[in-house]
């Protein structure tokens, strides 16, 4: 998967500095690549499977989408894309100063996507390097062997699929300058779940007072 978005990172690169040229410096080119990973987790739990980025559908999905999310916004109705009709950007393309800014570690989406395949491969090897610190990342590895895949923890986290992805990024990331909470001697236990996570309701989701009253005292008639 990860040589299949870098691929299509490389192919549309036209599309997406059009669209940062669009967006007149309100949005960078490295945010719309990041938003574009991000997108693509999104539809592919929308739709139950994943994204293939080798696909002209789901590329021209995953454009649209992003295109709709970042640009579209701050532009005239007249230059508006649906999801289903992605927009026909050119092929012409200029420089554009965003090329050479930085951007974190962890808001990269190629870095994120290696974090998590490494976990993934810890997970399915049973790496005893990782399995000897005591540190979040060996939690997620333990827990991503328990799982069928991200999408299915992430669901029993309630959490959205591109945040346990930041999360498991950010924890490759620290095991790198710290691998141990403690002193080394500790280990997680290759038995170790993750607690359950739940979901919180706004209060626009609660119900009224008067629902609360006509379910504890039902009216006869």
């Amino acid at each position: 998967m990860y040589q299949q978005f870098k691929k299509f990172l490389s192919e549309k690169i036209a599309d997406f500095r059009r669209m940062v040229r669009q967006a007149r410096g309100q949005v960078e080119l490295e945010e719309l690549q990041s938003s574009a990973w991000v997108v693509a987790a999104e539809l592919g739990e929308k739709r139950k499977s994943e994204i293939d980025f080798s696909n002209k559908q789901d590329q021209d999905w995953i454009l649209a989408t992003v295109y709709n999310q970042t640009v579209r916004p701050g532009k005239s109705v007249r230059y508006a894309v649906s999801i289903d009709q992605p927009a026909a950007w050119g092929d012409d393309d200029l420089p554009s100063l965003a090329d050479t800014l930085p951007a974190p570690e962890n808001s990269d989406p190629l870095t994120a996507l290696l974090h998590l395949e490494r976990l993934e491969e810890i997970a399915n090897t049973n790496d005893l390097s990782l399995a000897a610190t005591y540190s979040q990342a060996a939690t997620y590895a333990i827990s991503l062997e328990k799982f069928e895949n991200v999408n299915s923890l992430s669901t029993f986290l309630a959490i959205s699929g591109p945040t346990l992805v930041q999360r498991i990024s950010r924890a490759a990331a620290s095991l790198k300058v710290q691998d141990s909470i403690f002193d080394g001697i500790e280990r997680i236990p290759r038995s170790f779940i993750p607690k359950r996570g739940s979901v919180k309701l706004s209060k626009s989701q609660l119900p009224s007072i008067d629902a609360q009253l006509a379910l504890a005292f039902p009216v006869f008639p």
